[in-house]
């Protein structure tokens, strides 16, 4: 395995994710929610903020991965970008875990990743795709045993349930069988707790700042328990 072989398979990879059943045109998404997702990124770097100006039940990590985009490039175009470093970057993780078998370990998890959920990622820029890199954080600090793993378990938690909840749970999961196993069960909670804090208080004090938190507590944390509890 060489550095291009893996470029040349990110390359694909990222093809296959970008341009499944998409348009890569500044004015036209196939995906209903991926266009909500770039709508409220296009917003937000207008001076709207999720929540107080638009409403949609979604976290603000998803919106801000397309804010992102817009940051980079200024238009739709930027969205393409991000998805193409959230791939690189979960790659680069496959291949600091193992070298040698990184890109078939690469390939497999891409293929059982997409017969399960291809169907939601309606051509890109979708939750589940962005969760990749978050949750392969948590995979990668657990398989390469970390010393400050449970930071990073909590850090990739707050991200994942702050863009869509349900997405959390692989990482939820390797932080509770490692928690098991822990001989310092205290110190390991107190570290997830740090992490998660870190970027979930960050998003806490924008909204407050902002005099948007009753708003983004109502429509992200209310709706979805709500919907969740068949309301």
């Amino acid at each position: 395995m060489t550095f291009f072989s893996v470029l040349f398979f990110l390359f694909l990879a990222c093809i296959f994710f970008i341009t499944r059943d998409a348009c890569l045109t500044p004015t036209k998404m196939t995906g209903y929610d991926a266009s909500v997702f770039a709508t409220f990124g296009a917003a937000w770097q207008d001076g709207l903020l999720p929540y107080k100006d638009l409403f949609d039940h979604k976290g603000p990590v998803i919106f801000f991965m397309s804010l992102l985009g817009y940051w980079l490039a200024g238009d739709f175009y930027g969205i393409v970008y991000v998805e193409i470093i959230n791939l690189f970057l979960f790659a680069a993780l496959f291949l600091a875990v193992n070298r040698n078998n990184a890109i078939i370990y690469f390939c497999f998890f891409i293929f059982i990743y997409m017969i399960f959920i291809s169907k939601n990622l309606e051509g890109g820029n979708a939750t589940e795709e962005y969760a990749l890199l978050f949750n392969g954080l948590a995979a990668f600090a657990w398989l390469k045993r970390e010393r400050w793993r449970f930071v990073l378990y909590g850090f990739a938690g707050a991200l994942l349930v702050f863009m869509k909840m349900n997405l959390a749970a692989l990482s939820l999961s390797i932080f509770l069988v490692d928690l098991w196993y822990s001989k310092k069960f205290i110190n390991s909670i107190l570290q997830a707790s740090l992490g998660f804090l870190l970027p979930a208080g960050i998003m806490i004090l924008y909204f407050y700042r902002h005099d948007a938190l009753h708003e983004f507590y109502w429509s992200y944390i209310v709706c979805n328990l709500t919907y969740i509890g068949g309301g």
